[in-house]
């Protein structure tokens, strides 16, 4: 009886913590930033699409784009290599845990994320900036009523679940 008590005390602390530190894992493995990525790939074709490009333009983007992708390949190798995963079983698996290895362990994953996420927003940053101040204009008003048409949505999402 008292083992019983005991494995599921254990179960108790072990399972809502492998939920997060996996969850950060997951994070920083790119796992959830599917929706993220698609949504800025959207945005760029829109650009190229509705703002009459140049052909420098192009070009430009492209490049932009090609560079990007090389950073975030890069990243993401550097991750694969790394031992985030087994370091993580070995802190859960352990007789005793260590939670300032776990936290240093959280920090290094939440870096790769954040420098993930520099290299999207300084990409679009030099993508926006290839764009005339007029195209700029026109991308910005496209942008609030892209957010305006979101918002009516989600409020129509809403009123339907009421």
């Amino acid at each position: 009886m008292k083992t019983s008590n005991y494995l599921k005390k254990i179960a108790l602390l072990i399972i809502p913590m492998a939920a997060l530190a996996l969850s950060g894992h997951a994070i920083a493995k790119g796992h959830g930033k599917g929706q993220q990525q698609s949504m800025i790939q959207k945005e760029v074709r829109m650009m190229m699409s509705k703002l009459d490009l140049n052909e420098q333009q192009k070009e430009q983007m492209k490049a932009i784009k090609e560079n990007s992708k090389a950073q975030m390949k890069a990243l993401k190798e550097a991750h694969q290599q790394g031992t985030e995963r087994d370091e993580l079983q070995a802190l859960i698996m352990a007789d005793t845990f260590d939670e300032g290895a776990f936290l240093a362990l959280q920090q290094r994953i939440a870096a790769k994320k954040q420098q993930g996420a520099l290299i999207q927003a300084r990409t679009m940053n030099q993508i926006f900036n290839v764009l005339t101040p007029e195209q700029k204009q026109q991308f910005l008003e496209i942008k609030a009523e892209r957010k305006e048409k979101r918002k009516e949505k989600r409020q129509d999402r809403r009123n339907q679940n009421s």
